[in-house]
């Protein structure tokens, strides 16, 4: 009795072996992000993995970018999207995951997950997006990345940068720094972009199995792809391999092209909807409202 009294009160508070190894571990994280100049949340961000705490990161991250940017105000179109990605995730094992949307007003044409099932869209992706499979077909995109878990990977090759750009730092000599400092950097830039080129990549192979699952017509990404192309710049293949983090949109194009022809030839699905269409066309409408009054 008195050994299990002893153990109970070496498991309690402050004196507790969790305790210990959590407060020693936030002081590790504390001097590492002190040393390679990245912040205690980048470094919590990065290795808190959980899904509750991935979840929790995630829903702090998309609270930044409503602060910075603000909430759309077209509530319909908000809600509207949110159906599109229940009706993507409906088909797929999504662990538990509540998939939630959240649509911004920066006139970007993007959208990201910060991961947790959260994902940002930016009316200016709507824009361009002619019809409710396009939208779908980038939607599916974020959800690959959630269901690979891409975001908290990210974060963490973030660090390991931030980790060899400090190294590279402290080894290369001063009379050496413009040159080997210079080449060290770029040459592990370029591998974080490989990495996550790769990423991209296997997000949207995995995005069309989603539209198919969801009843999409695949051929829907091509399209987005091709749109992507038409008005995003795009620079050459080599400076794409050193600087570039995401693949070229013309390489996308044709990859699920491949894709398509192979795994899914002569699959349709649907493209578009009355409801989509009035809309979009509303959003368009109040967006040259907005440029008048400017002018």
């Amino acid at each position: 009795m008195a050994l299990a009294l002893a153990l109970s009160g070496c498991t309690s508070g402050r004196n507790s072996v969790s305790y210990i190894l959590e407060h020693e571990k936030a002081q590790f994280r504390k001097a590492m992000a002190k040393q390679i100049g990245a912040s205690p949340q980048e470094m919590d961000r990065a290795f808190d993995d959980t899904p509750v705490e991935e979840r929790q990161h995630a829903e702090e991250l998309a609270a930044q970018w409503v602060k910075r940017l603000g909430k759309s105000d077209d509530k319909a179109m908000q809600s509207h999207l949110q159906g599109v990605v229940d009706r993507l995730v409906v088909p797929l094992n999504t662990q538990g995951t509540d998939y939630k949307l959240v649509l911004v007003k920066d006139q970007q044409i993007n959208a990201f997950t910060p991961g947790g099932g959260i994902i940002v869209v930016q009316e200016g992706l709507l824009m361009y997006c002619d019809t409710e499979g396009q939208v779908a077909a980038v939607l599916a995109h974020e959800i690959a990345h959630v269901l690979r878990r891409h975001p908290i990977k990210q974060r963490q090759i973030g660090i390991a940068r931030k980790a060899g750009r400090s190294l590279t730092d402290a080894i290369t000599p001063d009379s050496m720094e413009k040159s080997l400092g210079s080449l060290l950097r770029v040459s592990g830039g370029a591998t974080v972009n490989a990495a996550i080129r790769a990423q991209e990549r296997e997000a949207d192979s995995i995005a069309i199995d989603i539209l198919v699952a969801a009843g999409y017509d695949p051929e829907e990404m091509v399209n987005v792809q091709r749109v992507f192309r038409q008005y995003a710049p795009q620079g050459s293949r080599l400076a794409n391999m050193i600087y570039g983090s995401h693949p070229l949109s013309k390489d996308r194009e044709e990859a699920s092209r491949k894709k398509i022809d192979t795994t899914y030839p002569g699959v349709g699905g649907d493209v578009t909807n009355a409801k989509f269409e009035k809309l979009i066309r509303a959003y368009h409408e109040r967006r040259m409202k907005k440029i008048a009054a400017k002018l």
